[in-house]
């Protein structure tokens, strides 16, 4: 037999089952997982277990999200997918958020700063795009190209008539470069001049 304090406290700890559960409902129903909801984890697909990750951490009701490489893995589609989440339980749950990624295409798409690192040292921060930008950070992380041909100012042409007109080209080491127009665009005067025919 359950007295009666018993059995106030299992009436309030029923209610807190309850609101812990719908609490966990509308989170997973956030994060696109409702349909998971009574599934085990060992079966879902891998992006879908990064959202899982989310939300168990979201549960704890955070103001200030640490984010460890959670794009490691994915598909291009799925990582563009949970910067989309990123930016959006940013916003739902008003959070925080320090992120650490080398995914550029992310980065620069969810970023309001960016602080770039090379062996230990800070070498940028600011904007992505500014940080994108940076000699250093372009050196470090987007590797340096070295430039194989670089011509600035090309004129060229076929006795008086000129067909080229302060043309500017760069090629660097292990690019396809392709010239694109059409007929009589100057395309192959373009070569011909390069390669010192004309």
């Amino acid at each position: 037999k359950v007295g009666f304090l018993g059995s106030i406290s299992r009436i309030g700890a029923a209610k807190e089952n309850k609101r812990t559960r719908d609490f966990a409902g509308d989170l997973l129903h956030q994060l696109g997982l409702g349909a998971h909801a009574f599934r085990s984890a060992a079966g879902l697909p891998f992006g879908t277990l990064k959202r899982l990750e989310i939300a168990r951490a979201l549960a704890a009701k955070p103001s200030f999200l640490l984010m460890d490489e959670p794009a490691a893995g994915l598909t291009h589609g799925e990582v563009d997918e949970l910067g989309e989440t990123v930016k959006t339980i940013r916003q739902q749950f008003d959070l925080t958020v320090l992120l650490v990624e080398h995914h550029m295409s992310m980065v620069m798409s969810i970023s309001d700063r960016v602080v770039a690192m090379r062996c230990g040292r800070k070498i940028a921060e600011g904007p992505p795009a500014e940080v994108q930008n940076d000699p250093l950070v372009i050196e470090a992380y987007l590797g340096a190209t070295l430039t194989l041909l670089k011509v600035q100012g090309l004129d060229a042409g076929y006795g008086p008539v000129a067909v080229l007109h302060g043309i500017d080209l760069e090629v660097g080491e292990g690019e396809i470069v392709v010239m694109l127009g059409a007929n009589g665009a100057g395309k192959t005067t373009t070569l011909r001049a390069l390669s010192g025919m004309i």
